[in-house]
């Protein structure tokens, strides 16, 4: 294992009793790289992301970043080190403004508790990335769905990462808001951080990420481009059954 690993992931497993969530999943991530997980509903994308980030702790197997085995470091620890992530269902802080939860986000990732000028300053410049500049002293409960996705994304941007996991941020949005965050996550992406998207609206994924891994009852049964995985006749079943990819390849 050397530095030049960005992340590899070794015959990770995480079972919950007799259900195997994830199951001897092996796959590497390039530094640069943008990288979609997508699987039917159950099939172990958010507790391979919890496994990464360090919210379970694996069955089995191990997880490098950077050529270091980080398999049993904590979160916090993880953050430190440059990865960071997005939840399904976002938790902002909801009683303080949307620049006072980047800072926040900033100084938990420092571990520093006086809040500084040039701290509001970076914050700022962080919610210029995500479009959310406009909103800066606005009460986090008071922003629109829309709105609080993109500052979960600038809570994890806080922090520094070099590799952002996004968990279905696109959820619950409208066509247009999707288009919207699309444009800020592929601006991300090309300003030099590595990504990993879990995602359930297909078209958005596909269009974003450069290499997809399809996941179904925790094992991976795909793994390449979005055409390729488009085509793959056990990503087709997994998505629409047997009678559905009997129609969908005639």
């Amino acid at each position: 294992m050397t530095e030049n690993d960005f992340l590899k992931v070794i015959d990770l497993s995480k079972h919950f009793k007799g259900l195997k969530a994830v199951d001897e999943v092996n796959f590497n991530v390039d530094e640069g790289e943008f990288l979609g997980i997508i699987g039917p509903n159950g099939a172990g994308k958010t507790t391979l992301f919890n496994l990464i980030t360090g919210f379970l702790k694996p069955t089995s197997g191990r997880i490098y970043f950077r050529g270091r085995d980080i398999t049993g470091t904590k979160p916090h620890e993880r953050v430190k080190l440059g990865i960071a992530r997005t939840f399904q269902v976002t938790k902002p802080f909801r009683k303080f403004t949307v620049v006072e939860n980047v800072i926040i986000s900033a100084l938990i990732a420092k571990k520093q508790g006086k809040i500084q000028e040039h701290e509001r300053d970076f914050a700022m410049e962080v919610l210029e990335k995500v479009d959310l500049a406009h909103r800066t002293d606005v009460l986090a409960e008071n922003l629109p769905h829309g709105e609080v996705k993109k500052l979960e994304i600038a809570r994890a941007l806080a922090t520094k990462p070099e590799l952002l996991l996004l968990d279905e941020p696109f959820s619950g949005l409208t066509g247009e808001e999707v288009e919207t965050l699309q444009d800020v996550i592929k601006s991300i992406h090309k300003n030099g951080i590595t990504v990993i998207l879990i995602e359930h609206v297909l078209k958005a994924c596909m269009a974003l990420s450069e290499r997809i891994i399809v996941l179904n009852y925790g094992k991976i049964i795909a793994d390449g481009t979005p055409q390729q995985v488009c085509m793959d006749r056990q990503v087709i079943e997994a998505y629409l059954g047997k009678r559905g990819l009997e129609f969908a390849t005639g």
